[in-house]
């Protein structure tokens, strides 16, 4: 009796610590399941704002292309000889200095560089957020890919653990009831010495 209840309480000890390491596993595992739901949010965001900028990037390369092309009839037209205005179309004999068109060419070509100009900067920002979200995106992956194989290992070192605290507190529940029977037998003993000594 005194070998099993030794044997019941190391393996009691055995299961504490195995329920120990059960529950840091659990919460571990739990921990890693939010980071990766959050990576995969985050990833998510990153790719919509990654196809937006793609758009936003075409759009504006055909501004620029447009404004080129608005520039480059500005320095045309005033390098024309005297003609129709292009603008109006008023003939040479029906232009004066006094009655002009109100359409400066120069100050369209002016606007038109200062508009690409703008352009342009804001392209380099686009370009340098792009590459930003790109780096972000490749660190959340791989900080993605990590955190879910340790979630694996977790998974898999519970599910390990619960099947041995199952088999050991069924151990311990078979070793309860032997000692349960020991018990009885031996409280059975002294009343049959008592008998014994009282008739002997």
């Amino acid at each position: 009796l005194k070998q099993l209840e030794h044997r019941i309480a190391s393996i009691g000890e055995d299961v504490a610590g195995d329920e120990q390491q059960h529950t840091n596993a659990s919460t571990r595992f739990r921990l890693l399941d939010r980071f990766v739901q959050t990576t995969h949010r985050r990833k998510s965001e990153i790719n919509g704002l990654l196809q937006r900028f793609v758009l936003l990037d075409q759009h504006y390369e055909s501004d620029l292309s447009r404004l080129d092309a608005i520039a480059q009839s500005g320095v045309i037209f005033s390098a024309l000889h005297p003609g129709p205005c292009p603008f109006c179309g008023a003939p040479p004999e029906a232009q004066s200095h006094e009655n002009t068109c109100d359409v400066d060419p120069d100050q369209i070509v002016t606007a038109a560089r200062a508009e690409i100009a703008r352009i342009t900067t804001l392209r380099h920002g686009l370009v340098e957020t792009k590459s930003r979200l790109a780096v972000e995106n490749d660190q959340l992956t791989q900080r993605g890919n990590s955190a879910a194989e340790e979630q694996r290992l977790m998974s898999r070192r519970s599910q390990e653990l619960a099947a041995i605290l199952r088999e050991r507190r069924r151990g311990i529940g078979d070793l309860d009831r032997e000692a349960q029977g020991l018990r009885t037998q031996l409280k059975d003993a002294d009343v049959i010495s008592e008998l014994k000594a009282d008739l002997g």
